[in-house]
């Protein structure tokens, strides 16, 4: 029984990179304790108390809150993060977010309303995954407490302008 279905997959030779197109989703309501891996993508419309890592990205919905470290190619947040975010490629924080934690990409968009409370380093060779792709100016570093576009505004001197 469980062996056919083996024989099957060996037959029709998967790929590594199979599993980095299922998304995976904590539905509202519900609520993980404990660190989450995924090869594709995750998104998070409940609460995760964990670390996540997932190789392809990181939805946080507007209900999602996630406590713990976030580490990916992608992030898109509208919900509550509260630790550090790595992302490989790219963060987008939407209106409504907060992040309370460091952001470690070498590419964030901060829409109006979006919210950090800590370190903002697009330096590229931040912490962890984010420093395999570095495109950033500068020591790429910002400190913001509100949104507004800083993020998306660079004068040269590699910190965001206020």
């Amino acid at each position: 029984m469980f062996g056919d279905d083996q024989d099957r997959a060996k037959k029709k030779g998967t790929s590594s990179d199979e599993g980095r197109d299922v998304v995976s989703v904590v539905g509202a309501g519900m609520e993980v304790e404990g660190d989450c891996r995924c090869e594709g993508s995750l998104r998070v419309d409940g609460r995760v108390k964990g670390t996540i890592r997932a190789g392809k990205s990181v939805v946080v919905g507007e209900g999602g809150e996630v406590e713990g470290g976030v580490y990916t190619q992608d992030a898109v947040i509208a919900g509550h993060i509260s630790g550090t975010v790595h992302a490989e490629s790219r963060v987008e924080l939407k209106e409504g977010c907060m992040v309370e934690g460091d952001i470690h990409s070498p590419s964030v968009r901060l829409e109006e309303g979006g919210r950090i409370d800590g370190e903002l380093d697009m330096s590229g060779d931040g912490g962890g995954p984010a420093g395999a792709a570095g495109t950033g100016a500068g020591d790429g570093s910002a400190r913001s407490a509100s949104g507004g576009a800083a993020a998306d505004a660079d004068d040269g001197d590699g910190k965001a302008d206020e």
